[in-house]
């Protein structure tokens, strides 16, 4: 037991570690490096290992750093996005194309709003 955190500490053979706080929070930490820390109360989750996305669940919401943006799938309505900050956003709910913004050249952007449709399905803003 940790004196200053009380926390147990199990370690196995394979160098796997578990810590286990008071506070029913867990951290447990693998030989390669991956690491996954979990938060009780409010059923949080991180998984994180160096050279891989991190993914960690925020609420209802999981979320990937994929280094060029942020891909996010909401657990309660299913809709998945992906954020990529000044480059555009994407907003898919089911088979559908929600919204989409992505910083194109003016006679791009005209062409779309013309059509009013990309690669086939409705644009809806």
């Amino acid at each position: 037991m940790d004196p200053d955190t009380h926390a147990t500490v199990t370690a196995r053979q394979d160098l796997t570690m578990r810590v286990d706080y008071p506070n029913q929070d867990l951290l447990v930490l693998f030989a390669d490096g991956t690491r996954i820390s979990h938060q009780t109360d409010n059923y949080d989750w991180q998984v994180e290992c160096e050279g891989y996305a991190t993914v960690q669940r925020t609420g209802s919401t999981i979320t990937v750093d994929i280094g060029q943006g942020v891909l996010s799938y909401n657990l309660e309505d299913r809709s998945m996005t992906l954020d990529m900050g000044e480059r555009g956003a994407l907003l898919v709910c089911g088979s559908k194309v929600r919204h989409m913004l992505f910083m194109l050249p003016a006679c791009c952007m005209q062409r779309l709003h013309n059509s009013q449709t990309v690669q086939n399905r409705p644009l809806v803003c």
